[in-house]
């Protein structure tokens, strides 16, 4: 049980707390929400005499101020009352209460109790809003244009931003910390399409022919995983790609840029169902003092990909975890990227058409930088671009996937300096 016979911190006032006023001690014994004299929601305190068991209500600046002795707590101080109105009877509970409705009246009586004032309740379910987006589990479930159903369960916080790159037959390059389930979802990707999936780690030690294949000591052809799926289509993971040997990666540039690749056997044309998807714990540009193994990506290479920060989700976390979500409440949550959903096709190329001119300024500012900054702004950041803005990316967000990807803040502040 608390004491603050003498403290007036309303803080410490909870059920079971006694307070000294008036020669006797009262303990406090509920808590509930009602309306003011004044009109206004606040939290109600009863309060029974330890030896009369006589009962009172008073709002806990009424407390404070009885306590100090201000004429029984029955003046006004700071905008709020100090005794209350006959408690009303309790509304019937409506059908259409959501647990935001029901987060937001206990949150809108408590921060009028802190604030000294009036609450926006709007803004309150907005803050609960944001708050439940940030540590409820998202469980998704994608609708194939067939109308199949797939139900992929928990997933990352930026899946379906992937989901939606993949589906724009766009390639992505995937960075993340270790054990961030940049693997998961590309699995989980693969999966909601109705594609096939493929996967391969790369490392140092990684070769040509181990991607394009090569043919045996008795003349035979020997395919890959990466053969069947550029030929038959699928999604290909190329997992660690930034461990991988730079000059043996550069292979794969005649897989993503043109509609078909020359194989040891014979020129294959590219399947319209192939996607690469490369997972990296680094941008390209070489090691860090966290992944001192990982080499820096031929610009080219990179070039062809759009790029897509994979941090941690600890709801991801929890789920694989098996424990409640509320144990990693304290962990930060990566910010879900906002999708449009345009009007008609009339607004959707209109917004497409202000991304390719962004891009074409953007690769003007480059080059009035001359060498002085050394980023690519090639024609393929507008062709990819204007491919994700018409699934539904916005402008900005495209921007950063395909044109910022890897640009340091000083770089790209001096860039967006010179943009016409």
């Amino acid at each position: 049980m608390s004491n603050i016979n003498t403290t007036p911190a309303w803080k410490g006032y909870e059920i079971g707390a006694t307070v000294f006023a008036e020669g006797f001690h009262w303990t406090i014994t509920a808590i509930n929400t009602r309306i003011t004299k004044e009109g206004r929601s606040s939290r109600v305190f009863t309060l029974r005499n330890d030896v009369t068991g006589e009962s009172v209500e008073k709002t806990s600046r009424g407390i404070t101020l009885w306590v100090e002795g201000g004429n029984g707590g029955s003046v006004e101080k700071y905008g709020h009352d100090t005794d209350v109105s006959p408690a009303p009877a309790p509304a019937p509970a409506k059908s259409g209460d959501t647990l935001l409705d029901l987060i937001a009246d206990a949150v809108s009586a408590r921060v009028e109790a802190e604030t000294r004032g009036s609450v926006d309740r709007d803004e309150v379910e907005a803050i609960v809003e944001q708050k439940l987006a940030g540590v409820a589990p998202r469980q998704i479930e994608v609708v194939r244009l067939d109308g199949t159903k797939v139900d992929v369960g928990t997933q990352h916080v930026h899946f379906e931003a992937l989901l939606r790159i993949v589906s724009a037959r766009v390639n992505a390059w995937l960075v993340g910390p270790a054990g961030s389930g940049k693997t998961s979802a590309a699995h989980s990707v693969a999966t909601a399409l109705g594609l096939e999936f493929f996967a391969k780690s790369v490392g140092p030690q990684t070769s040509e022919s181990s991607l394009l294949g090569y043919y045996d000591a008795n003349g035979n052809y020997v395919r890959t995983l990466l053969r069947e799926a550029f030929e038959f289509g699928g999604v290909f993971l190329l997992d660690e790609v930034d461990a991988g040997n730079p000059a043996v990666l550069v292979v794969i540039n005649a897989l993503l840029a043109n509609g078909s690749c020359a194989f040891p056997d014979k020129v294959v044309d590219k399947h319209p169902d192939f996607v690469l998807i490369a997972g990296a714990n680094t941008i390209g540009l070489g090691a860090d003092r966290q992944y001192v193994g990982r080499q820096q990506i031929d610009a080219a290479t990179l070039d062809r990909f759009g790029l897509l920060n994979w941090e941690y989700d600890p709801r991801i976390e929890a789920a694989a975890a098996g424990v409640p979500v509320e144990c990693v409440s304290s962990a930060p949550v990566p910010t879900p990227l906002e999708f449009i959903a345009d009007a008609d096709d009339a607004a959707r190329e209109a917004r497409v058409q202000t991304y390719v001119r962004k891009v074409v300024a953007i690769r003007n500012a480059v080059a009035s930088l001359g060498k002085s900054v050394r980023v690519i702004v090639s024609p393929r950041a507008s062709i990819h671009g204007a491919k994700l803005v018409r699934v539904g990316f916005s402008v900005k967000d495209t921007l950063d996937i395909c044109v910022w990807k890897g640009v340091d803040a000083d770089t790209r502040a001096k860039i967006e300096a010179n943009v016409r």
